[in-house]
């Protein structure tokens, strides 16, 4: 947070550009993924090498280093399992340590939180597994195969680079990369794909009529960030200098010096983006700083959340009682538990979300739900022994012995007298 701050200061005084701002808030999001990766790795118990075979890869602002404030980081995972004995084995341990990446990542202190991380631009989206083996990323970005990916997948692959992790899997990521921009294509049909996914996006955000939305309007940073994407994979292949990865501005740059773009239009769609840039990142910052400020006090909204579910809780256990007569106790726990496991599968039939894949959460699902069951089975029998209302001020305690405990083992979850 610190080192943000400087570089705000730099950037409200004038000192720095556009560019340079990005840059160096890119370059501090590399350097914070590679010290926790380096930090993490001896630290995760089912680690299985010295080192791991294993690499961030940016997309989206991050990948294109126009990291703005506030940005969130769009990441995809990739290991190198080529000389693992148990290539199972690797996908869980993996899978274990990206998800404790992704906790440590994103954990909310009274600090603030470092990022929010985003993996949908992974292969298969957000129905694939969070790692992914750079033999299979291989695989399904060369098309070959029937799970291969879509135009779209190729657009943001303009944008994607190496930003932590073992430099082996960078070079074998940098050379799909560069295979998958200057793959033979038919320009008709991929101009027709990407005005037909930009139109998708712009349904997906309309901006009304008298309005002009800086990112998403016809004319706004959206549409040059297609129409870059376009001319990279359209003329990749016979113009290497488009393969960099530069960001927009110097892609555009180049396009007009190779003769794609009508002399001038290049530079003036260059000073235009770099413009809108400096709109779009001085209102980012002014929206996460009300975003992430931690309020020192507890306001209406919230106390009436807190006691809305303390009631709701509160009937859970009166509701429990009443039926005890007619149910028994372990019975209506079974009976909760089956509702709640049919709900979390329709929910994840909707989302597209795999309930069942090997990524090493199964005992720690199964000790989840093992500890459930007993709170449930003591609560419920319980109830056949006292009250309702001594049931429920037991429950509670729990939170408050949590309250008092937790300064102890986390200094930044200290509450202050009032709260």
């Amino acid at each position: 947070h610190a080192e943000v701050f400087r570089t705000l200061v730099r950037d409200v005084e004038g000192l720095i550009t556009v560019e340079q701002v990005a840059d160096d808030l890119s370059a501090l999001a590399d350097a914070t993924l590679d010290c926790t990766l380096r930090w993490a790795w001896p630290r995760l118990r089912q680690h299985h090498r010295p080192v791991p075979t294993f690499a961030v890869i940016a997309y989206g602002k991050l990948g294109g280093k126009e990291l703005g404030y506030g940005s969130d980081l769009d990441v995809v995972f990739l290991y190198d399992d080529s000389d693992e004995a148990d290539k199972d084995r690797a996908t869980e341990v993996y899978g274990a340590f990206v998800r404790k990446l992704i906790t440590w990542l994103t954990l909310r202190t009274a600090a603030g939180e470092l990022f929010d991380i985003d993996t949908a631009l992974r292969p298969n989206g957000n129905s694939g597994l969070l790692v992914t083996s750079i033999s299979s990323y291989e695989t399904y970005q060369a098309g070959r195969g029937s799970n291969t990916a879509w135009t779209w997948e190729h657009q943001a692959v303009t944008r994607a680079r190496f930003a932590a992790g073992c430099t082996r899997v960078a070079a074998r990521f940098e050379a799909t990369r560069r295979a998958v921009l200057t793959a033979p294509r038919d320009a008709a049909a991929l101009r027709a794909e990407v005005r037909s996914m930009r139109e998708k996006v712009r349904k997906a955000r309309p901006v009304p009529a008298d309005r002009f939305d800086v990112k998403h309007s016809a004319g706004g940073m959206m549409d040059v960030e297609f129409a870059v994407q376009y001319l990279v994979l359209a003329q990749g292949a016979r113009h290497p200098a488009l393969l960099d990865n530069a960001g927009n501005i110097a892609l555009l740059q180049r396009a007009e010096a190779a003769g794609l773009l009508p002399a001038g239009v290049g530079q003036a769609a260059a000073d235009a983006y770099r413009a809108a840039r400096c709109r779009a990142g001085a209102v980012a910052g002014r929206v996460s700083q009300r975003m992430t400020q931690r309020k020192p006090h507890l306001d209406g909204l919230a106390v009436a959340l807190l006691l809305g579910c303390c009631a709701l809780w509160g009937f859970n256990q009166v509701a429990t009682k009443v039926a005890l007569a007619d149910i028994a106790p372990l019975t209506q726990a079974a009976a909760r538990s089956a509702g709640a496991a049919l709900l979390l599968w329709a929910w994840s039939a909707w989302r597209g979300i795999p309930l069942w894949q090997r990524d090493g959460t199964l005992r720690g699902g199964l000790l989840a739900g093992l500890l459930f069951a007993v709170e449930f089975g003591v609560m419920f029998s319980g109830l056949q022994h006292t009250t309702a209302s001594r049931m429920v001020v037991w429950l509670y305690l729990a939170p408050f012995v949590v309250a008092l405990g937790m300064p102890f083992i986390r200094a930044g979850e200290r509450l202050d007298r009032g709260q």
